[in-house]
C-alpha cells in the first residue's frame, strides 16, 4: 500500500470581496479589524500585492478564506437569499467575531487562584477607599446635570446652595460616590467569578478559549463546525500549531 502524503491548502486565489475588505481596512492602522486582519491577510499586508508563491501558513489562509465563502454561499441559499457578487458582510462579521473572541481581559488568562487573589484585593482595597472617604466626610454626592456650561456626572455638593435647589427641583437623582464604588466592586468579582474555572492557566489558555468560540460561531452560522478554518485562524492570531483533530479534541472535550 502507497504510502499517504499529508493533506496540503491547495493554491488558490482570495474572494474578490475579501481582498476588497482586506485592501479597506489595511489602509488604515486605525480601524478597529486592523490588528486581526494584519494577521488573517494570507501574503504581505503591506505590499498591496498577492503572491503567487505562498508559504503553508500562508495557503492555509487562502484556504480557509475559499472555504468560508463556499460555506457562506450555501447559507445563503438555505436561507432563500441570492448571493450578490459583491458582498462583503460575511467578512466584516467574520472579523468581528474574531477581534470579539481574541480581545479578553487579562483576568480571564488568570489562574483560579489568581482570579480569587484579584477579587479579594478589588474587595478590601474598595472597603478601605470607601472607609476613608466616610471617616473623613469625604463621600459626596454625584449627579447628572444637563446645563449649557456644566453637562455631565458632578459632584452635588461643589454646587452653590442655589443650583442645589435648582437640581432638587428637576429631580435629578443622586447617588453616594461610596455606594457607586461598592457597585463597581461588585460588578467586578461578579465579571471575574463567571470565568470558567476548569483547569489551570497554561500558556494555550487564550487560544484555546479563542478556539472553542470561534467554533460555536461556525456552528450557528453554517451549521458546521468547520474544524480547519478555526484551526487556521488560531494558529495565524496565537502561533500554535493546531490541525483539525486538535480543534475537534479541544471543543469536544472541555475539561
Amino acid at each position: 500500500m502507497s504510502k499517504r502524503t499529508p493533506k496540503t491548502p491547495s493554491i488558490k486565489s482570495l474572494p474578490k470581496c475579501v481582498e476588497a475588505v482586506f485592501n479597506f481596512i489595511l489602509s488604515d492602522p486605525d480601524h478597529k479589524f486592523f490588528r486581526v486582519a494584519s494577521k488573517l491577510m494570507p501574503c504581505d499586508a503591506f505590499s498591496g500585492k498577492y503572491e503567487d508563491v505562498l508559504d503553508g501558513e500562508q495557503l492555509a489562509l487562502t484556504d480557509m478564506w475559499t472555504t468560508l465563502e463556499k460555506h457562506e454561499r450555501v447559507r445563503i441559499r438555505r436561507i432563500n437569499h441570492l448571493y450578490p457578487e459583491d458582498a462583503d458582510n460575511w467578512v466584516y462579521i467574520f472579523l468581528e467575531r474574531v477581534a470579539g473572541a481574541s480581545d479578553f481581559p487579562p483576568f480571564y488568562d488568570k489562574s483560579t487562584a489568581d482570579r480569587l487573589e484579584l477579587s479579594n484585593s478589588i474587595s478590601k482595597l474598595s472597603r478601605a477607599l470607601s472607609r476613608l472617604l466616610i471617616a473623613n466626610k469625604l463621600d459626596c454626592h454625584l449627579v447628572h446635570v444637563n446645563g449649557a456650561i456644566l453637562n455631565g456626572i458632578e459632584v452635588y455638593e461643589d454646587f452653590v446652595e442655589k443650583n442645589q435647589e435648582r437640581i432638587n427641583l428637576k429631580g435629578n437623582k443622586k447617588i453616594k460616590f461610596s455606594e457607586v464604588l461598592k457597585h463597581i466592586s461588585d460588578r467586578a468579582i461578579q465579571k471575574i467569578s463567571e470565568v470558567s474555572t476548569n483547569g489551570n492557566a497554561g500558556p494555550n489558555v487564550a487560544a484555546i478559549r479563542f478556539a472553542r468560540i470561534i467554533d460555536w460561531y461556525n456552528v450557528e452560522w453554517y451549521e458546521k463546525p468547520l474544524y480547519s478554518v478555526t484551526a487556521t485562524a488560531t494558529n495565524a492570531l496565537y502561533g500554535t500549531k493546531y490541525c483539525e483533530a486538535d480543534i475537534y479534541a479541544l471543543v469536544t472535550h472541555k475539561s
